[in-house]
């Protein structure tokens, strides 16, 4: 034998096959000797593979030396290992069609001496494994009826197979293979299907029976687990096509997945175990999970949340995903429980979050080890679910975000869409990997879900995923009569289409009696997780279409809650509203109900619902204490929502959202008689938005470019898409910082400063909202201002008319009086004696320079210091002992490098330290320099203003060839504790869902506590000589103070309007301690003069 070894190993392989072929034509003697020889084999094999390599593809050379290759032995025998080592040979084969047609031939050619009736001696132990080999690969080439046609030849030979633990993995691939081919059968599927389901059904029983006569062993347990996989697999594929209820369906997926758990705990024998297993690493006995059982344990797990999640039960499907995740050890095990986490999760926000993480394991490379068919069905599945997302989240009115992931839907489908360079994950370039080969004989990486791109989808005409339907007016305008809906929806035991027939029900126009026959006939129903709701009106009890209405929403309700708990909150505020709930006086506990559930299941825009319809119940009971209850609910809520969204593609939606609702139940409050309540709600969305942006300052630019993209603008779609998949990556932890109360902030400012809130809107009217906090304590008021939002933009353009600069004489200062007639005035016997004014302006009052309004008096500014703040956000600390400046001005045409020089004298006389760069290029790096810290930055510029939504393209013209946008300093600016921009227009913005934008949002990032800038075109020597008053009178008092002398003083030398009307100070005031300053010197101060005098 050694010697025929050595003389084979020696001989080219196809020199073997000649001599084989020879001998079995010639030498009979020489023939059997060969025959027993299994180097014999292994030549003809090479020759094989050889021949395989020569012609590139599959051929009849190569069938004919594999046949030859497994009828060489004497007697006729197929071992085990051979299937293996033709799956190895064929396995080079990357097409999977033409693979999969070349182990049919295969068959074809072996059936005759291994299958049917061939010789009883035949040993063909390898043949059942031929077969289920060749139906993988069919399979696998989306040939289930093939498949089929081989599993059912290799289960004929099942019994046949050897005694030995090792053949439970061949049964259980034979039926695993039966049972996937059959679950993805061609369409139609008759009553032969259904038959043949039913045999499968049998088959996995059986299949049972045969490989327990193995006894306890890790084998036999993953087997059994594998089949009670596969039986869930059977009656959910049932229950789709609608053979077996629904609810029943679910129920026996449940035990045949309960079953494989239990198998596992009893079929694994005792010293399997592991007694470093981590305690929540068990099975339900208490038993470790060992080590190569736990990815069949995390896909059971898997399971079992995705049923139990369609079943109600809430909690166990939670605990089932959390265990599955710590389960899993492999990229495509990961992929899979994070995203049936995702599906089974009825929170929109925690889906959201599901889903960036599990784009972040993309990004880091979690699954970069995939290969080609692995990255193409995570990526289909990926963007199944990216697209039901997209659809729950248009049904909650959320646009942007739903636009967003149905673009990484799309996205997601492209070929090789998860490529580590692909633009999904957003990752750096790598070399892509070529393509690898999985080969699909082993039973443990065949999948029952090949095919089935999202299981927890609900395919019927009623629901498009797990938990959501298709949008109600799909089902209230639907053409099939809605009693029949509702009858069918029973008959298939469809919970979720009878809680949204029984929403829309009473409003379908049919007969009462008809309808009240129809709802009984739900109430008769009672599945297991059905809660009885106290006091709820039955359909016999009713005899009008409003009782009819409540019993319907109290009925579906009592399915909702464990079964669609995700269509609770709408439902309960449609019940809340309901006239017969109204007079019977249970309004108010729905209402309460519906906002609770809205908080657990992400819903915001229902949350805010429930709490508006609690605020007008209060009103209406005149109950101050419950009014209050719900303002501080909204606010939290209003908060919570901006908050937990900030590191998402919703925070957009949610801002809008909030912002809007906030403003709108301000307006009621304060029509109410409620302004304090009114002050609250109104203040809240603007300082959740602020907190946020400062922190994440690149989420401005997104929301400008959602702007832009919902005006159609070119490009702005994929610059958002960019920007939002780039946050996507990147976790947010929360902001934690609490807004200020107005006596907190009062602080900062004199010992009688009034907060005032400007806003409104067209349904709710257009008011002023004040604090005004005095020694005395706090007073809260509300005034009412005739105007409308075209109001207000007439009149901004009139006193920016007004206020630009002539050259002869001033213009009239009519708009300015109307101003003070129409926003000021009305203030007057609210403001009295105070001192200071905090204008906090909303949307449509923003611009107007409240501060110039001219009354019988006088200037606003000339009895009242007057600020501008965006929100009530806590002022910032200035550093303790930081005296640098940095003051840039180079432009001549507006003689800004003037103006620099003299800042710089002023600001050393001050005490500080003063930076002045000699170039613009090199001030523009000073300026954009982040690690930078001045306590004041003075820039005199040209100003270049652009209205939102293009706001971050403002610019500060350094000279004629160097500018700073919005946008850079938002991003990288140097970061000062005082800025004053003294160029044209850019101290303007437009609150835009809530917050600020352009200079004034990127100056407040960056650090700024205070500033002064301009809301319109200003002389340049105006300009020069207002900043030259500001900083001669800062020295011993703060800015506010100062900047309101340089305002008088401009007044009482006769300056126009534009000379210092254009500028505001906004922020709180920052002091500056007079210790350190000096006078300037004498030479210094009488060339100053003469400059000035010059200009």
């Amino acid at each position: 034998m050694e010697t025929y070894k050595l003389w084979v190993a020696e001989q080219p392989p196809q020199a073997i096959v000649d001599v084989y072929r020879w001998a079995t034509a010639h030498d009979p003697v020489l023939l059997r000797a060969m025959q027993r020889r299994q180097p014999t084999r292994d030549a003809m094999m090479l020759a094989a593979e050889d021949a395989l390599l020569r012609h590139g593809e599959p051929s009849e050379t190569v069938i004919g030396l594999i046949v030859m290759a497994a009828t060489s032995g004497d007697p006729i025998a197929m071992t085990f290992g051979f299937p293996t080592s033709v799956t190895r040979l064929l396995g080079s084969i990357r097409d999977d069609r033409r693979r999969a047609r070349m182990y049919t031939d295969l068959v074809h050619e072996l059936a005759p001496s291994f299958g049917g009736e061939a010789n009883r001696h035949v040993r063909r132990g390898g043949w059942p494994y031929l077969l289920c080999t060749a139906g993988s690969n069919a399979f696998i080439a989306r040939d289930p009826v093939a498949a089929v046609q081989h599993s059912d030849e290799a289960w004929r030979y099942a019994e046949e197979l050897p005694e030995d633990v090792r053949s439970a993995g061949g049964i259980v691939q034979i039926v695993r293979l039966y049972v996937s081919a059959l679950c993805h059968w061609p369409e139609p599927r008759g009553p032969e299907w259904v038959d043949t389901m039913n045999i499968a059904l049998d088959r996995v029983t059986v299949a049972r029976e045969m490989i327990s006569r193995f006894g306890p062993s890790a084998g036999v347990a993953r087997g059994l687990a594998e089949l009670g996989i596969s039986e869930a697999h059977l009656w959910y594929v049932l229950r789709r096509k609608h053979v077996v209820p629904f609810h029943l369906a679910e129920r026996r997926r449940l035990d045949a997945l309960d079953q494989a758990l239990t198998d596992l705990d009893i079929w694994l024998p005792e010293d399997e175990a592991e007694a470093d297993t981590p305690t929540n690493s068990r099975l339900p006995s208490g038993r470790p999970i060992p080590q190569q059982l736990r990815a069949v344990v995390a896909h059971v797990l898997d399971k079992i949340a995705t049923v139990t999640a369609e079943l109600g039960l809430s909690q166990r499907s939670e605990e089932a995903v959390k265990l599955a995740i710590e389960l899993c050890e492999t990229p495509t095990q990961l992929a899979d429980s994070l995203l049936n986490g995702i599906r089974a999760d009825v929170n929109v926000e925690q889906r959201i979050h599901r889903f960036e993480l599990l784009f972040r394991h993309l990004d880091a490379g979690h699954f970069d080890e995939l290969n080609s068919r692995q990255r193409d069905r995570l990526s289909v599945r990926l963007a199944s679910a990216c697209l039901d997302l997209s659809k729950v989240l248009y049904r909650t009115k959320r646009p942007t975000a739903a636009w967003f992931w149905e673009r990484q839907a799309d996205a997601l489908r492209r070929v090789d869409a998860l490529r580590p360079d692909s633009a999904v994950t957003a990752a750096s370039p790598v070399p892509q990997r070529a393509p690898q080969w999985d080969p699909p004989a082993a039973e443990d990486e065949l999948d029952d879900d090949e095919l089935d791109l999202s299981e927890t989808a609900v395919i019927d005409d009623l629901t498009t995923g797990v938990d959501e339907p298709k949008s109600e007016q799909a089902v209230a305008h639907s053409a099939v009569d809605p009693r029949e809906r509702l009858a069918d929806a029973v008959r298939r035991q469809h919970v979720v289409a009878i809680v949204l027939n029984l929403m829309h029900l009473p409003k379908s126009g049919s007969p009462l009696t008809e309808v009240i026959e129809t709802l009984t006939a739900v109430e008769n129903w009672h599945p297991p997780e059905r809660v009885s709701r106290t006091g709820r009106l039955k359909p016999t009890e009713c005899s009008t279409p409003d009782e009819v209405e409540r019993a319907a929403l109290e009925l579906a309700d009592e399915f909702a809650v464990n079964y669609a708990s995700w269509l609770r909150p709408q439902l309960l505020n449609n019940l809340a509203r309901s006239a017969e709930v109204i007079k019977a006086g249970t309004a108010r506990p729905a209402a309460q109900e519906a906002f609770v559930s809205a908080i657990r299941t992400g819903r915001w825009n229902e949350a805010v619902r429930a709490q508006q319809f609690l605020l007008a119940d209060a009103r209406q009971r005149g109950d101050g204490v419950a009014m209050a209850d719900a303002v501080r609910a909204m606010s939290d809520l209003v908060q919570s929502a901006i908050i937990s969204a900030r590191g998402t593609a919703d925070l957009i939606d949610i801002a809008r959202a909030m912002t809007k609702a906030s403003t709108s139940m301000a307006c009621s409050l304060a029509k109410w008689g409620q302004p304090n309540l009114a002050f609250n709600t109104a203040i809240s969305s603007l300082g959740a938005l602020n907190r946020i942006f400062l922190d994440t300052p690149g989420l401005a630019e997104e929301f400008e470019l959602a702007e832009q993209f919902s005006q159609r603008q070119p490009t702005a779609d994929e610059q958002l898409l960019f920007l939002m998949r780039k946050r996507l990556t990147r976790p947010l932890p929360p902001v934690a910082q609490e807004p200020a109360e107005t006596a907190e902030m009062a602080a900062a400012f004199g010992p009688s400063t009034s907060f005032v809130q400007l806003l409104g809107t067209a349904q709710g009217g257009y008011w002023a909202l004040g604090h005004s906090v005095t020694p005395e304590g706090i007073r809260s008021w509300s005034v009412s201002l005739a105007v409308t939002s075209q109001y207000l933009d007439q009149l901004r353009r009139a006193v920016w008319f007004e206020l630009r600069p002539t050259r002869r004489n001033a213009r009239s200062v009519n708009a300015l009086r109307k101003l003070y007639e129409v926003v000021v005035e009305p203030l007057q016997p609210h403001l009295g004696d105070t001192d200071d004014i905090v204008v906090i302006p909303h949307q449509g009052f923003a611009g107007l320079p409240v501060h110039a309004a001219l009354g019988p008096e006088g200037h606003l500014i000339e009895r009242h210091r007057v600020s501008y703040m965006p929100n009530l956000a806590k002022p910032a600390a200035a550093p303790a002992g930081l005296r640098r400046a940095l003051v840039a001005g180079w432009d001549p045409e507006i003689s800004a490098g003037v103006e620099a020089y003299a800042v710089t004298r002023q600001l050393k006389a001050l005490g500080f330290e003063v930076a002045k760069p000699d170039k613009a290029a090199r001030g523009r790096r000073e300026l954009l320099e982040p690690d930078q810290r001045w306590h004041v930055v003075h820039i005199a510029a040209h100003g270049d203003f652009q209205s939102w939504p293009a706001s971050m393209a403002s610019r500060l013209r350094l000279s004629p060839s160097v500018a700073v946008t919005a946008g850079e300093w938002l991003r990288s600016g140097c970061r000062a504790t005082f800025a004053f921009t003294n160029a044209c227009s850019v101290g303007r913005h437009t609150p835009h869902a809530g917050d600020l934008n352009g200079f004034p949002l990127a100056l407040r990032a960056r650090g700024v506590v205070s500033e002064i800038s301009a809301l319109a075109p200003v002389p340049a020597v105006g300009g020069k000589q207002f900043a030259h008053l500001f900083y001669g009178g800062w020295a011993g008092q703060d800015s506010l103070t100062a900047y309101q002398q340089a305002c008088l003083a401009t007044i009482a030398a006769g300056g126009r309007p534009c000379d210092w009307a254009p500028y505001v100070h906004g922020g709180t005031p920052l002091p500056l301690d007079a210790r350190s300053a000096r006078p300037p010197h004498r030479r210094d101060g009488a060339r100053a003069g003469r400059r000035w005098r010059k200009k």
